[in-house]
């Protein structure tokens, strides 16, 4: 039985029946994790989900000191036993949140690194992209993170994709197999840094495009035109407008290439022409290009 299984044990937690929890068990994972964190001494770093710590006090051992660590745990027994450990180790500079972090008041840190339960991982992502910080090192199972990293013409590339490519950078630091953790899962996991940056295309609107994204992808096999069609009505400025018309300025402000592609076939840049075209002809309110002030 290794350490991972006599903590549950003894806390009286049966990770397969609560919540469909796993665990970290990987020592040498821990540590790579870390060590690609890029934290340095000093850093404030929030932990989202520590469980029983095999994250936590490597977290507040390389931030020293002068930094500090807090880490957002749901579960009461995790929290008891995280504090007590910290008590025993002489931990001083970890602070232990009980809550649910898509609900609890987030400090300002300079990092994140989190182990997202596959649940929550979406909203829980988008949360921290509007939280004050640069740069999260985050842990997702395999499936979702491709979709994160999905270049265009793959089949993983969807609405998520282009929606956190609006605000930040993500690139793969790590496969973690699945018998990393206890229990072992039924799917692999991937660590991903993503880091903030300004979106490096000229966008008129960042609220049409966003939706624009969202209504793409409700039909993702059909080529654009036909999804836009489908879905033009649910588009900012569109209401009573007829399908002739659209398809009427479709076929004017877009290349015909593009109107056939699928929408995971779409290179951001196209996605961005898109949305700015119809901006710029119709406005975002149905008013008339111009009308609405930009959103930042």
């Amino acid at each position: 039985m290794g350490p991972i299984e006599r903590a549950l044990r003894g806390l009286g937690v049966d990770p397969r029946r609560q919540r469909g929890q796993t665990f970290l068990a990987d020592e040498r994972v821990a540590e790579e994790i870390v060590d690609r964190s890029g934290i340095r001494t000093g850093d404030s770093v929030l932990e989202i989900g520590p469980g029983l710590g095999v994250l936590t006090f490597r977290l507040a051992e390389r931030a020293g000191p002068g930094g500090s660590v807090t880490a957002v745990e749901l579960e009461p027994a995790f929290v008891r036993y995280l504090r007590t450990e910290a008590e025993r180790r002489g931990v001083t500079n970890l602070t232990i949140m009980e809550g649910d972090a898509l609900t609890v008041d987030l400090p300002p840190v300079d990092r994140v690194v989190a182990n997202l339960p596959y649940r929550i991982a979406s909203p829980l992502l988008f949360r921290l992209l509007d939280h004050e910080l640069s740069e999260a090192t985050l842990m997702f199972q395999r499936e979702f993170a491709e979709r994160l990293l999905a270049p265009p013409c793959t089949r993983q590339r969807g609405a998520v994709t282009l929606k956190v490519e609006l605000r930040a950078a993500c690139t793969e630091l790590l496969h973690v197999p699945a018998r990393a953790f206890h229990p072992e899962p039924a799917v692999d996991s991937m660590v991903v840094r993503i880091r903030k940056r300004p979106f490096p295309h000229h966008l008129e609107n960042p609220d049409h495009y966003l939706r624009l994204v969202e209504i793409m992808f409700v039909h993702r096999r059909r080529k654009l035109k036909n999804t836009l069609l489908m879905g033009f009505m649910n588009l900012p400025g569109m209401q009573g407008i007829t399908k002739e018309d659209i398809l009427d300025v479709l076929h004017r402000i877009v290349d015909p290439p593009v109107l056939h592609k699928r929408p995971e076939e779409l290179e951001t840049a196209e996605v961005v022409n898109l949305s700015n075209a119809l901006v710029s002809e119709f406005g975002s309110d149905g008013s008339g290009p111009g009308d609405d002030p930009l959103v930042t």
